[in-house]
């Protein structure tokens, strides 16, 4: 069971603000940007989600693996109205389905958590190239610690 996850920001969405990226709030981050696409990867099947609020979905991906690690299940829903993701823990692994895509993809919560923050850092990362602000925004300052912490979280 191997799992991995692609999140690839839109160009610089910063760029054209009338607030610099230190400035944006949550409201704006959950709901506009920055907007990109991402890719879940593991058991032969792709999940793709085109044009998802970033910061959201990985802020909110790492409380439903959590959800789902301690509760037995969680979903995602999507804020533009796209779709949801399904969490099911099944014995020691997780369970990803989702209704926009066939298929079910297996994993560790600590696989899937790992794979997470993996690329929600690398998003960070691509962002903060493209404005210095990123970090000193309190919201991906917090969000970058808490990728942090799940990065070194052992199962």
């Amino acid at each position: 069971m191997t799992v991995s996850v692609k999140i690839t920001a839109k160009g610089n969405p910063f760029r054209k603000s009338k607030s610099p990226a230190q400035q944006v709030g949550l409201t704006e981050l959950t709901h506009h940007r920055p907007l990109g696409d991402i890719e879940i990867h593991g058991d032969g099947i792709t999940f793709e989600m085109p044009g998802v609020p970033l910061f959201d979905f990985t802020r909110v991906m790492l409380l439903c693996l959590e959800e789902a690690r301690l509760s037995g299940k969680s979903e995602y829903y999507f804020p533009e109205g796209e779709g949801y993701i399904f969490l099911a823990k099944a014995g020691s692994i997780v369970e990803m389905t989702c209704d926009f895509e066939d298929g079910v993809i297996r994993a560790t919560p600590g696989e899937f958590r790992r794979a997470l923050a993996a690329a929600g850092l690398d998003m960070i990362d691509h962002l903060q190239g493209s404005d210095a602000g990123v970090l000193r925004n309190p919201h991906f300052k917090k969000l970058r610690e808490d990728l942090l912490l799940a990065a070194e979280e052992i199962d």
